[in-house]
């Protein structure tokens, strides 16, 4: 390490030391972290044999106990006959890189946490249409790891035909990664790995002002249930009209025997009273007319 004047004030600062205390003299092997030891002698051994320059990331302890990330880079020169003659090197002071990089992971995993725990299959697609981001719920509907379907192309592992069989081109993909406006589709199939097709509804959802690793996020969910139970219903319905067509035919032969039994019986009593009235027996004419109504009634 680099030691003397301003350099020592850099140097030793990372480390919690004072302004202008030296490290020289100091054992750099008694600052980095155990855990780290063999991963630093190793990169050491290997610019040693090499002659190149050998970067290696490590925790190196502060005076309070505290440690920092250290990226150490550098090499050995040696003379014309082999002999080492100098080591040159830097370390830089990582740290906020590192717990930049780590908060970063956190938050990552908590949104794969998330995604994970919901009931849609999430996949988020970038410019090209190659799926960068796939949820557990996503892997498991079409039937692959999460890992085989990241850096798939998303039209041509689940997309790239109809329910039918017949092509869906890519212009005309609601799921296109070059959607300007929300798409959303009630009834649709995806295509599964052995080649059965998802009954899916979906929304596709550009992403505004995204990275080249995210253009589109595509929420779906498996309408497998749903579809029997339309098809449950529309078989119900059929049902129903056919037994509502089967009470009308019914009711309409009701109708029409009713009516021709009292039309029966019209004409009878109409003939009845005509014959009486022919015997010009007025009075025996009513009583054979009630006598007649009440024995058509019976027959009719």
């Amino acid at each position: 390490m680099h030691a003397g004047g301003a350099g020592c004030t850099r140097t030793s600062q990372p480390f919690g030391m004072a302004d202008g205390a030296s490290l020289d003299g100091t054992d750099p092997f008694e600052l980095v972290h155990p855990e780290d030891h063999d991963r630093v002698q190793e990169a050491l051994e290997n610019g040693l044999a090499t002659g190149e320059f050998t970067e290696v990331g490590f925790r190196m302890r502060r005076v309070d106990d505290g440690w920092i990330h250290v990226i150490g880079r550098g090499r050995l020169t040696r003379d014309e006959f082999g002999r080492p003659l100098r080591a040159d090197g830097i370390s830089i002071n990582a740290t906020a890189l590192v717990e930049a990089r780590e908060r970063e992971a956190v938050a990552a995993r908590r949104v794969e946490l998330l995604l994970d725990s919901a009931g849609e299959g999430v996949i988020g697609i970038d410019r090209q249409g190659t799926n960068t981001l796939v949820n557990r719920v996503a892997a498991e509907l079409l039937g692959w790891s999460q890992q085989a379907l990241r850096g798939c192309n998303r039209h041509e592992t689940a997309h790239a035909r109809h329910e039918d069989g017949s092509p869906r081109q890519l212009e005309h993909c609601p799921m296109a990664p070059d959607i300007s406006e929300k798409q959303v589709v009630t009834d649709d199939v995806l295509w599964r790995r052995d080649g059965t097709a998802l009954p899916v509804e979906y929304a596709a959802v550009p992403v505004a002002d995204a990275e080249d690793d995210l253009a589109v996020m595509i929420v779906f969910r498996d309408i497998t249930e749903r579809r029997r139970a339309d098809h449950l219903e529309e078989e119900l319905s059929m049902y129903h009209r056919g037994a509502n067509m089967q009470e009308a035919i019914s009711l309409t032969r009701t109708v029409l025997f009713n009516q021709e039994r009292n039309f029966m019986r019209m004409v009878f009593f109409k003939v009845w009273k005509r014959i009486l009235s022919i015997l010009r027996k007025p009075m025996i004419a009513q009583a054979m007319s009630q006598v007649c109504f009440q024995q058509a009634f019976l027959i009719f």
